[in-house]
């Protein structure tokens, strides 16, 4: 396998096709295929990655020089990975969607991207609950046990209290009320929320699911919700959340769109 050195550190990462010799900062690897360099041009290109621009609040942890879209042009991304702006409060990036939208790939690509960054899965909450014997009131989701909401909420103060920092959760909600009462719990606390929604349509939704090689293809579970997702969407979630639509994009080009949004 070729590795390739990260420019100014001591970083090996191995090269994402294995075919070249290219020297690329690390988060290249993240993007589709091989960057190859243009000729006549003195910088790497990523071909096929386009991040538009799009106002936003400022995250505090990205600095406000430069957009991800100047990053990407100049090959440059790990200038911004490895800097900080300095201490601030604590935030969360939520990933909401469907049931195999790509949140839980997604969401460890926005970690990788923000500094001082924490991926919090609060499906782990709802398998918590799910272990107690003799077992909680029999329901075909965690989401409708009132304890999950509210630990949801704790579990993520508690560890920003303790960590600060960003935390990146991907989690569908697709309950107006259930939304409501998680981010006005973590309001209560002072926490600010970016809600983005990984959005797709159902065609290639369902071709995701298909050919999904982690759960299986077809999981029945993430079909029944095609249509409450498409539902909500069409009534609360795409009002209250940034959309994402990852139709054409993959989620290294998802998450990247979200870190700009993120940064302003």
């Amino acid at each position: 396998m070729i590795h390739v050195q990260h420019p100014g550190s001591r970083l090996l990462v191995p090269c994402s096709t294995g075919s070249c010799d290219c020297r690329l900062p690390a988060i290249a690897l993240w993007l589709p295929g091989c960057p190859a360099r243009r000729p006549g041009a003195g910088r790497w290109r990523f071909p096929g990655v386009h991040v538009p621009r799009r106002a936003a609040r400022p995250h505090p942890h990205i600095p406000h020089t430069r957009t991800y879209s100047h990053w990407l042009d100049h090959g440059r991304l790990t200038d911004i990975t490895n800097s900080s702006s300095g201490s601030v409060g604590p935030v969360i990036i939520w990933l909401n969607g469907t049931h195999g939208a790509g949140k839980t790939t997604t969401s460890a690509l926005v970690q990788q991207l923000i500094p001082d960054s924490r991926v919090f899965d609060a499906e782990k909450v709802g398998e918590m609950l799910m272990d107690i014997t003799p077992g909680l009131p029999e329901t075909d989701n965690f989401q409708h046990w009132p304890p999950w909401r509210l630990l949801v909420v704790e579990t993520a103060r508690r560890v920003l209290d303790y960590t600060g920092g960003t935390l990146v959760m991907p989690m569908t909600v697709l309950d107006e009320q259930y939304w409501r009462e998680i981010s006005t719990g973590l309001a209560q606390h002072a926490i600010p929320v970016r809600h983005f929604v990984l959005h797709a349509d159902q065609d290639t939704l369902r071709g995701r699911i298909a050919g999904d090689t982690v759960v299986g293809p077809n999981s029945w579970f993430r079909l029944k919700y095609l249509e409450p997702y498409a539902e909500a969407a069409r009534t609360w979630l795409h009002d209250e959340a940034e959309v994402v639509d990852t139709t054409h994009l993959t989620p290294a080009q998802a998450a990247l769109q979200i870190v700009e949004a993120v940064n302003g």
